[in-house]
């Protein structure tokens, strides 16, 4: 996971006294644009089950692949082999889903330049929201 402080919480309270968007929309969009940068980093454009998750006591966010627990691994894109998930999650069982932490090392300021573009178009689409 990567840590980014409270720097960033504090940016999207300042945001939503300034201009009404709510904290939530400002976070998702973030998650959002976290994704759509790792899908572009690893050149996965078609990938489906992976998410951004923001842990806002630690304040950290991370990307994960969910995958499906099973007896015997036939697509390793969206599944993870009893055994592994065992690894990751004790109390695992068979069908449950484990999210599995993919967050690149080398995600840095490159992802973050890809990852602009997203939040600003989500911010834009938030505030033509509150004029409608």
């Amino acid at each position: 996971m990567i840590k980014i402080g409270t720097a960033l919480f504090e940016a999207c309270e300042q945001l939503e006294r300034e201009r009404g968007i709510s904290k939530e929309v400002l976070i998702a969009s973030l998650c959002d644009a976290m994704v759509a940068a790792y899908k572009k980093h690893m050149r996965n454009k078609e990938a489906t089950n992976i998410e951004a998750i923001l842990d806002e006591q630690s304040g950290e966010i991370g990307v994960f692949s969910t995958k499906l627990v099973v007896e015997n691994v036939e697509d390793p894109e969206t599944q993870i082999s009893l055994k592994d998930a065992k690894e990751i999650d004790e109390d695992v069982e068979l069908d449950d889903e484990v999210k599995i932490e993919v967050t690149p090392d080398q995600f840095g300021r490159i992802t973050a330049q890809s990852a602009k573009p997203v939040i600003s178009q989500r911010i834009r689409e938030a505030e033509r929201n509150l004029v409608l």
